[in-house]
């Protein structure tokens, strides 16, 4: 099947044109997955800090509890008897609410 001149031109111009949408839209679509790829990172960064920050908190409301707490576990010398610590213990509320676990196994 022989083309006319004007008919291979023709087809080379469309396919030309064609090749530059292929190669536009390629190029679209990696910034697009690039953009989300950067998007889900800075998502994934800002959850962690976030926790982060949570964990901190906590660990700095324990500290502090446990801080305040230190001078009426021991008589001045010694740590007092478990049972002493227990009921010490089981009278600060927010001690048992931030030591889940038990405050005993401090």
């Amino acid at each position: 099947m022989a083309f006319s001149l004007k008919g291979r031109v023709a087809l080379i111009m469309l396919s030309g044109a064609l090749l530059t949408v292929l190669v536009v839209l390629a190029t679209a679509y990696h910034s697009l997955v690039d953009d989300l790829e950067q998007l889900y990172s800075q998502r994934q960064f800002n959850a962690t800090v976030r926790a982060a920050e949570q964990v901190e908190q906590s660990l700095a409301s324990r500290r502090l509890a446990l801080e305040s707490m230190a001078p009426q576990l021991s008589d001045g010398l010694q740590l007092l008897p478990l049972a002493n610590l227990q009921a010490r213990l089981a009278r600060q509320p927010n001690v048992t609410r931030l030591f889940s676990g038990g405050a005993s196994r401090i």
